[in-house]
């Protein structure tokens, strides 16, 4: 009875270790994340945290090139380096593939930084060790936990913003959220929640800018330009709307409409 008592004990360990811990790198995962960092949240309110969500920009071709052998080992060397720089009273976890979240203590904004490049030079120093180079880059978005914030999904996704915006350099960079991101991201959603219906509704309209021959003053044809009328906001220059269409691929459905209105116009010409 004593020892179906003790391997039921550790059958049960063994299952909360496979609930909770991810199992190449042997740290927290999300959901376990989740659970302790609500505690120190709400235990420890009176300090001032933040946190960082990091990934390494073009891991994919690092598997593809190298082979997932050295892929899991850059995780796991990324894993001790993020655990040799924190501190008492901090956490971090493994979310998924490349991508690890913090929670780090600060009292001023100077000790983020610091405490970030050294984990961008340590990583360097790693990889200038290796037999094979490949330039390693992390992508950091950085998100200050307020006191009134209690919805660990909700800092997890803000950090996730502005860890977006920083990726795509060739060294590791990062970036802080802040409200002219949060207004952004408002502002997009809306976008993206319209651009179908605006399209259908015909609220792009073709504007045609033309090109003169400079020696002889005579039009020699133009180039269509778009703008989005909103019933609600008036005219939207495309400064605003088309990057971030750009990046979502709904760029493609406004070439075609700009192409066939253009090919209605010249039709009616």
């Amino acid at each position: 009875m004593i020892l179906w008592k003790l391997s039921n004990a550790k059958l049960i360990e063994q299952l909360k270790k496979l609930a909770y811990y991810d199992s190449l790198s042997g740290i927290k995962n999300k959901e376990k994340f989740r659970k302790d960092s609500m505690y120190i949240l709400k235990n420890y309110y009176q300090d001032n945290f933040y946190l960082v969500q990091l990934d390494v920009n073009k891991f994919k071709y690092i598997n593809d090139l190298f082979g997932y052998e050295v892929g899991n080992e850059i995780l796991r060397n990324l894993t001790k380096i993020i655990k040799s720089n924190i501190f008492e009273e901090e956490m971090f976890a493994r979310i998924s593939a490349d991508n690890f979240i913090i929670i780090m203590k600060y009292i001023e904004e100077e000790d983020i930084t610091k405490r970030l490049k050294t984990i961008f030079e340590e990583l360097d120093l790693f990889n200038n060790n290796q037999e094979e180079k490949y330039k390693l880059v992390l992508s950091c978005g950085i998100y200050f936990i307020l006191p009134e914030d209690r919805d660990i999904n909700s800092i997890i996704d803000r950090a996730n913003i502005p860890h977006k915006m920083a990726k795509g350099g060739h060294k590791s960079s990062y970036a802080f959220y802040d409200n002219k991101i949060h207004d952004q991201e408002i502002k997009e959603k809306e976008m993206e929640n319209t651009m179908f219906s605006s399209l259908e509704n015909k609220e792009f309209i073709i504007y045609l800018q033309p090109k003169i021959e400079l020696n002889t003053g005579e039009i020699q044809g133009s180039e269509a330009l778009v703008r989005w009328k909103r019933p609600d906001k008036g005219l939207i220059p495309p400064n605003e709307f088309i990057p971030f269409f750009e990046r979502n691929g709904f760029v493609i459905n406004l070439d075609l409409y700009v192409l066939e209105e253009v090919c209605i116009y010249l039709r009616k010409w």
